[in-house]
Parts: C-alpha cells; structure tokens; sequence
C-alpha cells in the first residue's frame, strides 16, 4: 500500500502542483490558456480523491467493521474475481467472527495480498481462499494452479515487488503471534498458510469455568 501512495497519489499531487503553478504564471500575464489548465488539474484532483478513496478503504474497509469478516472476504474475492477472470472458491469458518478486530484485519490483508500475487503474477486460472477454525486458532489458505516459483531464489526486498508483498503477510502476522508458510514449486502453484493463535469464546468459557458443587442429596 504505501508503493502504490507513493506511486500513484504522490505523481499526481506532483503534476497538480506544477499545474497550479503554471495556472499562476498564466495568470500574472493575459490569462491565455487558462482553461484548459483548470480543467486539466481538476481532473487530476477527481483521480487523486478517487486513489485516496480506494487506498483509504483498503487500509480498513467499513465493511469489515459492519458486516463482518466472512462477508467482507466475499464481497472482496467476488470483485476480485469479477475484475480479473480468475476463479476463486471460497469457504470460511463462522468461527472467525469471534476474532477481535487486530487478527481480522490481518486475515483481510493476507488474502488481498495473496489474490493480489495470484493476479500479477502467478498467470493462474483458479485460486482457493480457505478460512477454517483448528484446535491450533485459525488457518487461513490461499492457494492457486499458476506458474508456480523456487521461493528460495525470492528477492524480499523492493526490487521484487512479489517478495515485498509477501515479506509484509509475514510482519502482519507477527504483530498477532501468528505464523506464515510459503509452499510453491514451479509449474505446480503457490500455497499461503497462515495460523493465528485463537480459543472461541465458547471453549474459553468452559476451560475458565469452576466445577459447581453438587446441592442435590439423595
């Protein structure tokens, strides 16, 4: 995400700029050709607000917060799949809603990021998203039929934008003890496994639970 700020928002901030400057040099002399500038920058503003938006809601979409993680994901790998041709199965665990709001998000971000990949770089034609509660905490799986790579000749580092993506899944999950595991072999696909420690409530409630004295006598 913030590549793209960097990219996409902060060249057109640029370009806006070096507009409005010319706009006031115009204006200092006949004012000849000021439409024409005005109408440029105003359409640069229009895709800036539009980029901040979109990068905006990525960040944390509301969704996520008001309806919830499982519908957030499908309404996500819904456009995903619509926008690139690629076609995703998706199932998850109802047992995800009782993460707290930290692990959704980290969950959320795996998966765009991972479809992401799959989109820019696997040249694949089917992925799955697999979010299912273990006794270990939460597995999520994203995984897909593309070109496949050797991850050990990855770059992490800038100059592999593939390597950074999935360099940052890896810091995401760290933040929520969580673990990340890397499977791909050229030809064959990629798999992303990810586990965040987790115990639903339900079983919390009942390890934390005290044994209640028996009150019946025969």
């Amino acid at each position: 995400m913030s590549h793209e700020l960097h990219d996409e928002v902060g060249q057109a901030l640029t370009a806006i700029s070096v507009n409005l400057q010319l706009l006031k040099q115009k204006a200092a002399k006949v004012g000849k050709g000021l439409d024409a500038i005005v109408a440029e920058t105003q359409t640069l503003l229009e895709q800036t607000m539009y980029n901040v938006h979109r990068f905006s809601y990525e960040l944390r979409p509301a969704m996520l917060d008001d309806l919830g993680l499982v519908i957030a994901l499908r309404w996500y790998i819904k456009a995903f799949a619509k926008r690139t041709g690629v076609k995703v199965n998706f199932r998850a665990d109802p047992a995800v809603e009782q993460l707290t709001s930290e692990p959704k998000t980290v969950i959320y971000r795996i998966v765009q990021e991972g479809l992401t990949n799959v989109s820019k770089y696997a040249a694949a034609s089917r992925a799955e998203v697999i979010v299912r509660s273990t006794n270990n905490g939460i597995r999520l799986m994203v995984k897909d039929d593309g070109r496949g790579f050797e991850p050990d000749k990855l770059e992490m580092s800038s100059k592999d934008r593939s390597g950074l993506g999935l360099m940052g899944m890896e810091e995401r999950l760290r933040l929520v003890n969580g673990q990340f595991t890397l499977k791909s072999t050229p030809g064959k696909g990629t798999t992303i496994l990810a586990l965040i420690p987790f115990k639903p409530n339900n079983e919390k409630l009942r390890s934390n639970e005290k044994p209640r004295p028996n009150l019946c006598k025969k």
